[in-house]
C-alpha cells in the first residue's frame, strides 16, 4: 500500500511509502484518488476528511498515479 506523507515545508510535496512523518498523518494514496474519483475537489478532501494534508500533497498523488500508468496502454471505452 502506498501512503501519502505530507512533505516538509519547502520541499517537493510527494507521495511516499516511507520517510519521516508525524504520527497519524499518513493517508493511503488510493483513498485520496478514490475521493477525487467520487467528485470531491482537493479543497473538499482537505476540509471534510484530511485537514492535516495540503493541496500540493493531493496533486502529488495525481502525479504519482500518472507516472504509474503513463507507460501502460489504457483506453477508455463506453460501457454498454
Amino acid at each position: 500500500m502506498k501512503l501519502l506523507t505530507p512533505a516538509p515545508a519547502g520541499s517537493d510535496a510527494g507521495c511516499a511509502k516511507t520517510g519521516g512523518h508525524k504520527a497519524g498523518t499518513r493517508v493511503p494514496i488510493d483513498i485520496i484518488l478514490g475521493l477525487l474519483g467520487d467528485g470531491l475537489t482537493p479543497e473538499e478532501i482537505i476540509k471534510q476528511h484530511y485537514p492535516h494534508i495540503a493541496k500540493d500533497d493531493i496533486l502529488a498523488c495525481i502525479r504519482y498515479a500518472r507516472q504509474i500508468v503513463e507507460d501502460e496502454e489504457i483506453y477508455m471505452v463506453k460501457a454498454g
